[in-house]
């Protein structure tokens, strides 16, 4: 191989730098003049050898590779050699706030199993009248077997890109400890109790000349109204009333469940409520842990 003559030309060097945090963007073009040969082939065998020594580029605390190179011939055993140095998809290991963050919701509702209706309209034969079941749905005789409604609630999901070096072995743990849980503190503008976390879900782009990229993390809530009283507050007063129980408080996330006992109406054997319990199923903890504050 002849002895080639490698210099940069002046004026060869411009950059695009994406400010850190971005994902991607950086690049670098350096040219470079070969001479002393027309055999394109002995000017890409010296390129290759030239860009496997001086594969980085360094743009202050930036690193960006090598990704490719042109290959022009100008005559006269001339060529230019232009190339390429990014760092699409680097991420600042040093940057810890997320991002990039994108939001969506539902209100499809969900369902739940009633055993009283709000209101009850009785309809019998002509001279009879139908037994008054104090609200209480789909009595059978024997058992007050209720109906499947749908409920207000709504369903969001949080995504963000979170740099690498924030999602560690101890916080995919912490967040399997948070998932199923209710909050303990006002989060997103709701009151104690009324958002469900319903778990996290992550992704992560890998490749071997850059590495690792920013973590996609998906964040999943569901949140249900508290029936309470909040005139003192100037809100409402939501709270619950069950056959001739009245004033019964539930936080949005708890279960409500009725005891009946047997009466008698006439000759017919009635189911009235005699007892509403309100039961906590879920743990209260404290969502400023997941990482994404909690306005």
């Amino acid at each position: 191989m002849p002895v080639l003559q490698w210099l940069e030309e002046d004026s060869s060097r411009s950059a695009t730098i994406v400010r850190k945090g971005k994902r991607g963007g950086s690049r670098v073009d350096v040219a470079y003049l070969a001479f002393g040969t027309s055999d394109d082939t002995e000017v890409h065998d010296y390129a290759n050898a030239f860009f496997s020594t001086n594969s980085t580029y360094a743009v202050g605390d930036y690193t960006l590779l090598i990704d490719t190179y042109t290959l022009e011939y100008l005559g006269d055993e001339a060529y230019r050699v232009k190339a390429t140095y990014t760092q699409g998809g680097q991420e600042d290991d040093l940057q810890e706030d997320p991002l990039r963050r994108t939001r969506s919701f539902e209100t499809t509702g969900g369902t739940t199993r009633i055993t009283q209706a709000l209101a009850e309209t009785r309809f019998a034969p002509s001279g009879q009248t139908a037994p008054d079941m104090n609200e209480a749905i789909a009595f059978d005789g024997e058992r007050v077997q209720g109906v499947d409604i749908v409920i207000p609630a709504l369903q969001w999901t949080e995504a963000y890109d979170v740099p690498d070096s924030v999602v560690t072995g101890d916080y995919i743990k912490q967040l399997a400890g948070l998932t199923g849980t209710t909050n303990n503190a006002a989060f997103r503008g709701f009151r104690p109790g009324e958002v469900l976390f319903v778990g996290c879900s992550g992704n992560q782009a890998w490749d071997s000349d850059r590495g690792n990229g920013p973590w996609n993390l998906s964040y999943k809530f569901v949140a249900q109204q508290n029936a309470e009283d909040l005139t003192s507050s100037g809100g409402a007063d939501n709270r619950l009333t069950v056959g001739s129980i009245t004033q019964i408080t539930k936080k949005g996330h708890e279960y409500l469940w009725v005891r009946y006992q047997d009466e008698t109406s006439g000759s017919n054997v009635i189911k009235q409520p005699v007892g509403v319990y309100v039961n906590q199923v879920y743990r209260s903890t404290n969502f400023a842990l997941l990482g994404i504050g909690v306005a």
